[in-house]
């Protein structure tokens, strides 16, 4: 059954989004007493240690194709790791999240400016809608 829930790759989407949401609360209680430079370091150790004993255990391979992109990646996540964590620290979390689910926006402005893929009107229009919609959730008056 565990090897089928793998496989599904909707059901991995929520079980990550379900967690995000468990570790997102759990950083927003802990900012009350413990610096958010503490958390994020506790964060990466653990991932690291997480990481090392699944590739020990051949849960996944490691290797990668493109060394300079994995390291690219990697800097990314960490920066967009670092800055979410104080993010959520300093502003309620319900913002902190809307703001953070942001991303598919910049994913298709940067795609059409770095990837010059083309965005037809309605993208265009979802786009300024998701704009829209994001500072009437995060600014409602």
């Amino acid at each position: 059954m565990i090897a089928n829930l793998i496989q599904n790759g909707p059901a991995i989407m929520l079980l990550c989004a379900v967690i995000f949401a468990t570790m997102s609360a759990l950083l927003k209680f802990l900012s009350a007493s413990i610096s958010p430079e503490q958390i994020i370091m506790a964060r990466f150790l653990v991932g690291v240690v997480v990481l090392a004993a699944a590739s020990r255990f051949r849960v996944f391979n490691l290797r990668g194709r493109s060394l300079p992109l994995l390291l690219a990646r990697g800097i990314a996540g960490s920066i967009s790791a670092i800055a979410y964590f104080k993010a959520i620290s300093a502003i309620p979390l319900p913002n902190a999240s809307v703001l953070l689910y942001t991303y598919p926006i910049f994913a298709s402005i940067f795609a059409a400016i770095l990837l010059r893929e083309k965005l037809r009107n309605d993208e265009k229009i979802a786009i300024f809608l998701g704009f829209v919609g994001v500072y009437l959730i995060v600014n409602p008056n």
